[in-house]
């Protein structure tokens, strides 16, 4: 591509097949760390979601078993309450 009237030597043409070649590796490099990387990333994230929700369900279970003791303490003190109503003072 150096002459002036715009034709190719063959060591032109050569350069540029392996310049075209070399992109083409590049591009094969990149596109298959991007795809482990894409990978690695999904993987993080659904672990993180799995920790999460396990995270919410504790936190759920949390607040399910104190209701439970509320629910009894209540209970206990009606029954404590019921019980000091009979007994003469």
């Amino acid at each position: 591509m150096k002459t002036s009237i715009g034709t190719a030597t063959e060591t032109d043409i050569t350069n540029l097949r392996k310049a075209i070649d070399e992109l083409r590796r590049n591009n094969i490099r990149a596109y298959d760390q991007f795809a482990k990387t894409e990978d690695t990333i999904a993987s993080t994230m659904h672990l993180a979601n799995r920790r999460m929700n396990a995270l919410q369900q504790l936190v759920n279970d949390h607040q399910r078993s104190d209701l439970e003791r509320y629910k009894q303490l209540s209970n206990s003190l009606d029954d404590l309450y019921s019980f000091s109503s009979i007994v003469p003072d």
